[in-house]
């Protein structure tokens, strides 16, 4: 990034990062599909279900993990649910049994997993299923 800022060359980056928001980042820009990829759902999920309140992210502790947490809860905001303090693990973590007792204890109307991957959603969906 710093070449690119040196040089006046743009950047289009993955994953966010907080080192890609920073104010004097002017050349390097985030682009991804994931913010329509949850930004569409969670709207229609709001309006389609208006009886769900609460919304909670669930994110790996790294820089991909802390860059979509602000945004996801942006947009569950934007489309009137109460946003959680998100959930943030260590982004190699293998026993998320932890993670799906706290999905348990805080009782959420609707998850969001982010980071690590699809195989990492899918275990966090897993741990809250078998917290009960």
């Amino acid at each position: 990034m710093n070449l690119c800022e040196s040089n006046d060359v743009v950047l289009f980056a993955w994953p966010s990062s907080d080192i890609e928001r920073s104010p004097d980042i002017k050349h390097t820009y985030h682009i991804t599909i994931t913010d329509t990829n949850f930004e569409v759902p969670i709207a229609y999920i709001k309006q389609a279900m208006p009886e769900l309140k609460t919304f909670l992210a669930i994110c790996t502790d790294d820089e991909e993990g802390r860059g979509y947490a602000p945004k996801i809860a942006t947009f569950a905001q934007n489309s009137g649910f109460e946003v959680m303090d998100a959930i943030l693990f260590p982004a190699n973590s293998t026993d998320l049994s932890a993670v799906g007792t706290k999905i348990k204890t805080l009782n959420p109307d609707a998850i969001g997993a982010l980071g690590g991957g699809p195989q990492t959603g899918a275990q966090i969906y897993k741990a809250a299923y078998n917290a009960g």
